[in-house]
């Protein structure tokens, strides 16, 4: 983490976006939801839009090769999302995130919450 912070751009974005129709629809299914025990939350929808954005804007999903000085697009999709757990920080990663549906993306935060996520060595 230290080698990103001295070798690449740091940047933040900020945009605000206007969740009423995302709302209402999460309302309209909530109870369909609830009854799979799904917590559907605003942040399952974006893990479900996010693919789709960085295959329209490929460079917000690449990395820099520092020995050829090039960039380096990815054409997989793999979403984190960190969580505060009670052992700490923990990330869980969504792979290939723009094959899943969006109820497996409003579960995938739920065993790093339980403590069931294991750090991948």
């Amino acid at each position: 983490m230290r080698h990103s912070l001295s070798t690449a751009a740091q940047f933040s974005f900020v945009a605000e976006c206007d969740f009423t129709e995302l709302l209402a629809h999460r309302a309209s299914i909530k109870a369909r939801t609830d009854a799979a025990g799904v917590k559907l939350t605003p942040l399952a929808y974006v893990f479900r839009a996010l693919p789709a954005v960085l295959k329209q804007f490929p460079l917000l999903n690449a990395s820099l090769d520092d020995e050829k000085s090039e960039v380096v697009l990815k054409h997989e999709y793999h979403l984190g999302c960190a969580t505060n757990t009670e052992e700490g920080l923990t990330v869980p990663i969504l792979h290939h995130a723009d094959r899943m549906t969006g109820s497996f993306a409003s579960r995938a935060r739920s065993p790093a919450r339980r403590g069931g996520a294991r750090p991948q060595a």
